[in-house]
């Protein structure tokens, strides 16, 4: 496995390792987001896609496991994606855009096949106990809390230098500056309202901590720029995430710019808002039954946000509903991964007792996370004097 965003020339003196290890390998199992894409940077996929380049030399089979895929500019990255997907023994993408990039670089579409998003399968640390853990951190735990996802946005934009030394060495252009900054602004306005009308608390959730993104940091920026700092509270980086599903499983409701933080909201059974700076947020939100409730970054407004907001809170126990649905569902997918693999391993298909056993363990029942306890029926009427 290669550790994103440790480096290039890391990654050229971990060669000879890695060749090691595959070659006492029985399988490549190649993944872990959106890898093929070049919005990034140039040098991005021709950087992730070396290992699956090493399997194929060496002659083992490769799955591409549960990808994202697009935008691919580049005509080098296109070529580089076409053949080296093309000698993959099995390829999963996560949603429909991703299967038509892949087309569209020459992959045959028979050998492309849509699996939910793997993340879905995670379960909160049951060792972890998070309502103190929130309280530690200054947290009411009789007011419902707002968990709110945040990230670096508009900076990206197809050049050869990767995002991180774009960031510390300030090549951002002042027209992307001041679009992230309307941003920060418009997000403020928004923690304030739900503080001051809905009695929220609003509680920072960073899922990426890596130079060039430092979500903390961001967060913190946009708490700065509201007027009801005092309610305003930051979760550490470097919780494990099964620890970070159990803090979102104590949120009344979350706003997810991080596509992950919108996959734990579903997962965990929080009713959420998304606000998706590419296609893969968009179709994750449709996925699980809320294509109303995203929009746009480009189209981010508080006003907006409001709007969204106020249905949320009515159509709050219908919204639970359908993401226990559609989680359910999308679990069972998840099973496709496991069958190609034992596939290409020439192992037999799974027996009834695991997949029973499987979708018992990783599939919702129901139990009250983030769900409106009596006290919070206040949203509601609320939320009926809005509409």
């Amino acid at each position: 496995a290669t550790e994103k965003g440790k480096g290039i020339l890391k990654a050229i003196r971990s060669i000879p390792s890695t060749m090691r290890e595959l070659k006492k390998a029985d399988i490549l199992v190649w993944g872990g987001g959106q890898l093929l894409q070049d919005i990034s940077s140039r040098l991005y996929i021709p950087f992730h896609t070396s290992r699956l380049a090493l399997a194929i030399l060496l002659k083992k089979p490769a799955f591409v496991h549960s990808i994202g895929a697009g935008p691919i500019k580049s005509k080098l990255d296109r070529l580089l994606t076409r053949l080296l997907l093309n000698r993959a023994s099995a390829v999963t993408v996560r949603d429909r855009y991703s299967a038509e990039v892949l087309e569209s670089c020459g992959i045959d579409a028979a050998r492309i096949t849509e699996v939910p998003d793997p993340a879905l399968v995670l379960r909160p640390d049951e060792c972890f106990d998070a309502c103190s853990y929130l309280k530690g951190l200054g947290l009411d735990l009789a007011r419902p809390t707002l968990g709110v996802a945040v990230r670096r946005l508009f900076h990206r934009g197809h050049g050869l230098l990767p995002i991180k030394y774009k960031v510390k060495l300030g090549l951002i252009s002042s027209g992307q500056r001041a679009r992230f900054e309307e941003f920060k602004c418009e997000l403020a306005r928004f923690a304030d309202y739900v503080i001051s009308r809905f009695g929220f608390q609003v509680l920072f959730i960073p899922m990426y901590s890596e130079a060039g993104q430092n979500d903390q940091g961001v967060g913190r920026e946009i708490a700065s720029l509201a007027s009801q700092r005092a309610d305003i509270f930051h979760l550490p980086v470097g919780l494990e995430c099964r620890k970070v599903l159990s803090i979102i499983s104590r949120m009344k409701a979350m706003v997810a710019v991080r596509m992950h933080a919108a996959v734990l909201s579903a997962v965990a059974n929080v009713p959420l808002l998304s606000i998706h700076y590419a296609s893969k947020g968009k179709s994750f939100m449709s996925d699980i039954g809320l294509a109303d409730y995203t929009l746009a970054a480009e189209d981010m407004a508080c006003d907006i946000l409001v709007r969204k907001f106020s249905d949320l809170i009515t159509n709050y126990d219908e919204i639970k509903s359908v993401l226990l649905e559609n989680v359910r569902t999308s679990s069972m997918g998840l099973l496709a991964n496991v069958s190609r693999i034992r596939q290409i391993l020439g192992m037999g298909p799974l027996a009834e007792e695991l997949v029973h056993e499987f979708m018992n363990v990783h599939c919702p029942d129901g139990e009250d996370g983030g769900g409106l306890a009596d006290s919070d029926l206040e949203f509601h009427c609320l939320a009926n004097e809005q509409n």
